[in-house]
């Protein structure tokens, strides 16, 4: 009874320790990914945040682009710039198109360098058609005459609809955001409405992310495929932009609201061998300080109208987050706490509880065991315990020393002992006794020779001890002269 109490207590002891652990891990465990969820759903959030002001700098880009438009002076120096191209073959024209060109740059420059200043345009561009042909970059006046139709869908749509697009693209120069609007003019010699071209009015989101960081403390950056940059930019322009171009992600950064980004991207693929391109989020340590990198698409123009097309980028919103990872570190120290605390608590419960319940059963068995030594020692026998194959005695009572001549002390240190007491000629009739340990001998009647040498008659009889399993354990007997 008392040892299967004692195995209950083991089990339950167990039990409760087990239960700890997997509370403190489930706890660690769903607190990581509340960590995980709260910040990437406050990425979404930050996302569509961006959107929204993407679109709000779409629709200025294509109010100053209507503004500028809509000037008659500046359609009817366009016009005058298409009539040249045409009759000077195309393309980038001749001595009259660029004479054209320089009178339509000295009429804007004042007013588009004031309206970089204001509104955070980067770039004014007028453009021909069919298709998207360079008349007039105020960005750079160098360059025209380039047809761009594979690259620039804004501008092409535009000349093909005669309507106004918006949206996200990457040109010859720079990739940035584009309102691109209509130009029609009056024809002097017809004096009929006629369709010019296209007027594109252009900006980066370095304003976008900064006003984004600023306000909610949040890295937003904005990177660009390789092979993209590479099969619509010019190379001079690339390395003007990007430097060497070598970057272990496949990316370039087209735009950041902090430093610290390269850092942040080496982290990431010290983890895994390339940025993720769909949804995703990751947690990573830089050094001592905790950050959170979720990871959207970027999609162009071109990529809004086509589903299927490849992202042309991705778009990268990362905190630091260390105050958060702190504070969930704590809350797991005071889970681990908590959990110790409750498990001491109820093991003290289980002990005051088990030894209330085994006092009453160890009383009983310790006055059981004074009655059996009483009886024993107050006995004219000598009574023992011997194991399995006799070789060592178990018990042994004090009547030893008077039965046999021996203490008890004596017998179990040397278990044959009893043995070679036996009469040489009794010697037989005790081997042939405890060959059978699975029965119930009659008294047996032989001679011994005590410790003294005195020949003595001993009475003995045993009994064979079996546990509760009905294991055999040993014999039981009792010799008395």
């Amino acid at each position: 009874m008392l040892q299967r109490k004692s195995l209950a207590f083991i089990a339950i002891t167990f039990t409760l320790i087990i239960l700890d652990g997997l509370f403190i891990t489930l706890n660690y465990h769903f607190s990581q990914k509340a960590l995980e969820e709260r910040n990437f759903e406050s990425s979404k959030v930050l996302l569509s945040l961006f959107h929204s002001q993407v679109e709000s700098t779409l629709q200025n880009l294509q109010l100053i682009a209507s503004f500028i438009a809509n000037d008659q002076e500046i359609q009817q120096i366009f016009l005058a710039g298409k009539m040249a191209v045409a009759a000077e073959g195309g393309g980038a024209g001749g001595s009259e198109a660029e004479r054209v060109r320089q009178t339509l740059y000295q009429r804007l420059a004042p007013n588009w360098q004031q309206a970089m200043t204001e509104f955070g345009g980067r770039q004014l561009h007028f453009h021909l058609g069919p298709g998207s042909t360079s008349f007039l970059r105020f960005h750079r006046p160098d360059r025209f005459g380039d047809n761009m139709d594979q690259i620039r869908h804004t501008i092409v749509d535009t000349n093909r609809e005669q309507s106004a697009r918006s949206g996200f693209e990457t040109g010859r120069v720079y990739s940035g955001l584009r309102g691109v609007v209509p130009v029609f003019a009056t024809d002097p010699e017809q004096g009929e409405k006629v369709y010019v071209g296209a007027l594109e009015a252009g900006s980066s989101f370095d304003n976008i992310i900064t006003s984004i960081d600023h306000n909610l403390d949040v890295g937003v950056t904005l990177l660009l495929n390789r092979k993209h940059v590479e099969a619509t930019m010019w190379p001079q322009a690339i390395q003007q932009r990007f430097g060497d171009f070598q970057t272990p992600c496949g990316c370039v950064i087209e735009a950041s609201s902090r430093p610290g980004v390269e850092q942040l991207i080496q982290s990431i693929l010290q983890q895994q061998t390339s940025l993720p391109d769909a949804d995703s989020h990751l947690l990573l340590q830089m050094g001592e300080e905790s950050y959170s990198a979720a990871f959207h698409p970027l999609r162009d123009y071109l990529g809004q109208i086509e589903p299927n097309r490849d992202n042309v980028g991705r778009i990268l919103i990362w905190r630091n987050i260390t105050p958060q990872i702190t504070a969930q570190r704590q809350g797991l120290w005071s889970s681990i706490i908590y959990a110790i605390a409750a498990f001491i608590i109820l093991e003290l419960v289980i002990i005051f509880v088990f030894r209330k319940l085994t006092r009453p059963l160890l009383h009983q068995l310790q006055s059981n065991a004074d009655i059996l030594q009483t009886v024993a020692e107050h006995s004219n026998e000598f009574i023992y315990w011997r194991n399995r194959d006799q070789s060592q005695f178990l018990y042994t009572s004090p009547n030893s020393q008077r039965v046999l001549g021996y203490s008890p002390e004596e017998l179990q240190q040397h278990p044959g002992l009893l043995e070679e007491m036996i009469h040489p000629e009794d010697r037989r009739l005790w081997d042939d006794h405890i060959e059978s340990h699975d029965s119930i001998h009659p008294v047996l009647r032989f001679r011994i020779r005590t410790k003294t040498g005195e020949t003595r008659w001993i009475l003995h009889q045993c009994t064979p001890v079996y546990d509760q399993n009905n294991h055999y354990l040993g014999r039981r007997g009792s010799l008395a002269d």
